[in-house]
């Protein structure tokens, strides 16, 4: 059975003719209750709803709502679907941290085409700047990408970046950049 605030978040979506942030909020919540339950359709379905609905005046809520849609609709197994929602949205995100986790989705989603992850993962740091915890978030996934496509001394230098910037703060990237600096000495 759907549980009740998912299906009120669905009728209020229904309802509404304009976004408005509480329907919004209704619909992000459900979404996460849905991904808890492993509803990864459901889950990305009103993550999609959650970012249309969002107030033109939040922009940086919006661009992270859809955001997570393309990474549910990725995990939900349909990555053609989460390329073009994050590809037809990027260029209208706030340039900086938002445009820097668009690239850094879609990167990971392409990461089958490792030439393609590469050039995505490099507008992702352009975007990053030098806010840090961002940063170290695009770092972990290029070392990745540099392992196993580039180079790997490339590779170990960007994961050990990485971790400098995690052991600053507590960066979740930091897992990542350990996991590649690890299997890179190898």
């Amino acid at each position: 059975a759907v549980p009740d605030d998912e299906e009120i978040a669905r009728h209020l979506a229904a309802a509404s003719t304009t976004p408005e942030a509480h329907v919004a909020d209704a619909l992000h919540a459900a979404a996460r209750r849905a991904a808890s339950r492993g509803a990864l359709d459901a889950s990305a379905e009103l993550d999609l709803l959650a970012s249309r609905l969002t107030p033109d005046d939040q922009a940086e809520e919006r661009a992270r709502r859809a955001v997570t849609a393309a990474i549910s609709l990725h995990a939900a197994g349909d990555r053609p679907k989460a390329e073009e929602l994050l590809s037809s949205r990027i260029d209208g995100f706030p340039p900086g941290a938002s445009r820097a986790k668009a690239f850094t989705a879609l990167a990971i989603i392409a990461w089958n085409e490792l030439h393609r992850a590469a050039e995505l993962l490099d507008h992702a740091e352009r975007e990053a700047g030098d806010e840090p915890w961002i940063r170290s978030r695009v770092l972990a996934p290029a070392a990745w990408v540099e392992a196993y496509g580039g180079s790997l001394a490339r590779a170990a230098q960007l994961s050990d970046e990485a971790i400098d910037i995690g052991r600053r703060g507590d960066d979740p990237g930091l897992r990542g950049a350990l996991a590649a600096r690890s299997w890179v000495a190898l």
